[in-house]
């Protein structure tokens, strides 16, 4: 296995503009910090904050102004489903409405994926959820591996479905929703409830019962975000 590689260093620049842009540290409609400040808070050279600043420009959350500097972009043109922001405001002071929002979408694709999973699955599928499964079991009792394994359990069902371009929404979106499992995971007995559901779903796939595993995917969804709800 080749080492992982080091990110650029204008990667955690980005990072932190972006969470800041996404909590309201710097306003829609405000010029950011010019690459001077930006560059002494960070200890970063200039061209690394150019770089940092390029790609907020390509998640939409800034506009590059000539003469002027670098301004927060509005709301409505930020790129909501990129991961990086995603996760972000999964993190920030509106995440409970991001996080409601990402069960409509949760809810109205995967219970179909779960169907198609019980219905597509061969046997590499069903070796991979097995192994998943295993997973969950081992990670029972340490809630960080269990979230881990959770998130590796839901993007194998999406494998199983053999819809590809699920496999590309929800590979492109994992770090938000191990960020909103971080928040789910906090409800009392989410997880226990969770690990039956994961018991349930994959016996149902395991015998291709498609209308059970596309129930028993909307009812794991739906527990959830009812007990969001019920804490909030």
């Amino acid at each position: 296995m080749e080492p992982k590689r080091a990110e650029p260093m204008w990667t955690g620049v980005m990072r932190h503009l972006v969470d800041r842009i996404v909590a309201g540290r710097y306003p829609e409609g405000s010029l950011l910090p010019n690459e001077a400040l930006l560059g002494e808070e960070f200890r970063v050279s200039r061209s690394v904050v150019r770089e940092a600043t390029k790609v907020l420009g390509e998640k939409g959350l800034a506009v590059v102004e000539r003469g002027n500097g670098i301004r927060v972009a509005q709301k409505r043109a930020w790129r909501s489903l990129d991961p990086v922001v995603l996760a972000a405001r999964l993190r920030g002071p509106d995440s409970a409405t991001v996080l409601r929002e990402l069960f409509v979408l949760r809810k109205s694709v995967e219970p179909e994926l779960a169907a198609l999973a019980a219905q597509n699955s061969d046997t590499e599928a069903f070796i991979r959820l097995s192994a998943c499964v295993q997973r969950l079991v081992d990670a029972l009792g340490d809630e960080e591996r269990y979230l881990a394994a959770d998130l590796a359990f839901h993007e194998a069902i999406v494998e199983a479905s053999g819809v590809e371009l699920a496999q590309d929404f929800f590979g492109a979106i994992s770090d938000p929703l191990l960020v909103s499992r971080s928040l789910t995971g906090e409800i009392e007995g989410a997880i226990e409830n969770a690990h039956a559901y994961h018991l349930a779903l994959f016996e149902h796939i395991r015998h291709r019962e498609a209308d059970a595993a596309r129930a028993a995917m909307r009812d794991h969804l739906q527990w959830a975000e009812d007990h969001l709800e019920a804490e909030a």
